[in-house]
């Protein structure tokens, strides 16, 4: 039975969409799932657009070395899926919140719970 408070991490299938959406916003253009951020141009900066996209759409804290290790966008669905389940339900923030703004209750994607 799924706790309402708490509920369950996100899947790799829901995520991919998600994911997806953010490059597109990211790079102008639409990426397929098997396309690589850094085929599509991606550097740095663009790493940490789409890391701040994905944070504000998921209400959670995203390690930027994911982007970097991630070969596709469906890699990168994967692995934040992964990192999700290891490190509990995603945390929601309230509208407006900072990425920065963690307390010691809510985990974080980077694998750290924030003190």
């Amino acid at each position: 039975m799924t706790n309402p408070t708490h509920p369950a991490a996100p899947g790799p299938d829901d995520l991919l969409g998600t994911v997806l959406a953010a490059a597109e916003q990211v790079f102008g253009r639409s990426p397929g799932p098997d396309d690589g951020f850094f085929t599509l141009g991606g550097d740095s900066i663009a790493a940490v657009e789409l890391v701040t996209a994905l944070e504000e759409e998921l209400a959670t804290d995203i390690d930027t070395a994911l982007v970097f290790r991630a070969d596709t966008f469906a890699e990168l669905a994967l692995l934040l899926a992964q990192t999700s389940a290891d490190t509990g339900p995603a945390a929601h923030r309230a509208p407006g919140d900072s990425p920065d703004g963690r307390t010691a209750a809510r985990p974080d994607l980077t694998g750290e719970v924030a003190k």
